[in-house]
């Protein structure tokens, strides 16, 4: 990928998450892009744009929203990582990409309520988990495809040894 596509895919990103879909809340969950991007990224470009994709969007959100530096960079790292390492190039990236996303959303949810915890930082545990982390998973997922549909649009991929096309 070319170095100044892929920071502007970042830039737009980032512009949209902050400005739209932080402020965007449906059934009392706010969609985030970064999972999915990542994701994309990882099964595109393997484990290493994946990682570092994660770290960079991780660090960013954190910057921007959250109480503690790091945490969200660290899991979106593992995210990026594990996904380019397991899912690179692979040929179903609809329905496993889908599946991974909301896996990952959930995994998200998951590590920074145990590291908040550990931390002692308030966090909603039994509200959030009774409704919209679900809302969250189903919205990531559709974020998931649009962000597939459009960066395999725009961006070329390494191309596919059996499957070429979405």
């Amino acid at each position: 990928m070319n170095k100044k596509r892929f920071a502007l895919v970042i830039l737009v990103t980032q512009i949209l998450q902050a400005t739209v879909l932080s402020r965007l809340e449906i059934w009392g969950a706010c969609p985030t892009i970064n999972i999915p991007l990542t994701i994309v990224l990882a099964i595109f470009y393997g484990p290493k744009w994946g990682g570092y994709t994660g770290l960079g969007l991780g660090l960013l959100e954190d910057v921007m929203f959250a109480p503690v530096l790091g945490v969200r960079a660290l899991i979106y790292f593992l995210l990026g990582t594990f996904v380019g390492n397991f899912m690179k190039n692979t040929a179903n990236r609809i329905p496993t990409g889908l599946l991974v996303t909301v896996l990952a959303t959930l995994f998200r949810w998951a590590i920074s309520s145990l590291i908040y915890l550990v931390l002692r930082i308030p966090f909603t545990f039994t509200h959030y988990w009774k409704g919209p982390l679900f809302a969250e998973c189903l919205l990531n997922g559709l974020l998931y495809l649009l962000v597939l549909f459009v960066l395999s649009r725009t961006i070329p991929s390494r191309p596919l040894r059996k499957f070429t096309g979405l």
